[in-house]
């Protein structure tokens, strides 16, 4: 893997634009901002297109059995409440799986919706499904204050299982200067062409604004496609002998 410095990257679009020495108009505390922007954008971007390369996992054992009740609320299945710090950090959550003997068993997600009209939320039993439930704490006696997002399983969980949640982390804040940002597949490019739009807005320019977004496209396009073929897997072998002998 290669990198860059944020410091590197901001002399990089001051060079690309011509804005070398123009700090007064762009300081670096505005370039640094849309540079970690643009870094999270990709990431979020290419993760919801299929790429796999910025997923994480944890992993929590839930003892926790019957629906979950927080404040007035009761909910149709149980939540997991380990994995709650994890998704507080994520803005993705790709998958959920529960270890069901010595084998890990993958979760079907399903709507919110479809978790209240689950045949039979009555019985505890072997989760089947996950969803994300918007959890409301302000009015409850728990630490957090403010609508939260927790990931929930159905049926209700009846006895103490091992659980595994797929997804994308969120930065923990902004990037500084000296902080690398990996530049693999181009990844420094859709970054500088990312501030070149920010720049071409700013100076209200519509033809420059239109060229730019669509080399800025162009070029997480090639990211997407480059980042979703790196798949880890057996090596094929090419037969280069001939067809007819």
């Amino acid at each position: 893997m290669s990198y860059r410095t944020l410091t590197e990257l901001e002399s990089d679009v001051r060079t690309r634009y011509d804005i070398e020495g123009f700090t007064a108009r762009h300081p670096s505390t505005q370039i640094i901002r849309w540079l970690n922007d643009a870094w999270r954008e990709l990431r979020e971007r290419i993760t919801v297109d299929g790429s796999e390369l910025f997923l994480s996992v944890t992993g929590e054992t839930c003892t926790a059995i019957g629906p979950s009740t927080v404040g007035t609320g009761t909910f149709p299945g149980t939540i997991l409440s380990g994995a709650g710090s994890f998704l507080s950090s994520s803005s993705i959550i790709r998958s959920v799986m529960m270890k069901n003997g010595s084998s890990w068993v993958k979760l079907r997600e399903v709507s919110f919706d479809d978790a209240l009209n689950w045949s039979d939320l009555s019985a505890n039993s072997l989760p089947q499904a996950w969803c994300l439930a918007g959890v409301d704490f302000g009015h409850s006696s728990g630490s957090e204050s403010a609508q939260v997002m927790r990931i929930m399983v159905m049926p209700p969980n009846n006895a103490a299982r091992d659980f595994r949640v797929c997804g994308l982390s969120i930065m923990g804040g902004d990037l500084v200067a000296g902080d690398r940002i990996m530049t693999d597949f181009g990844m420094n490019e859709y970054l500088i062409k990312s501030c070149g739009v920010r720049l071409a807005t700013r100076d209200d320019d519509v033809n420059l604004w239109q060229a730019r977004k669509a080399e800025l496209q162009e070029c997480y396009s090639d990211i997407l496609r480059r980042s979703k073929s790196r798949t880890p897997g057996r090596a094929s072998r090419v037969d280069t002998r001939g067809r007819y002998r």
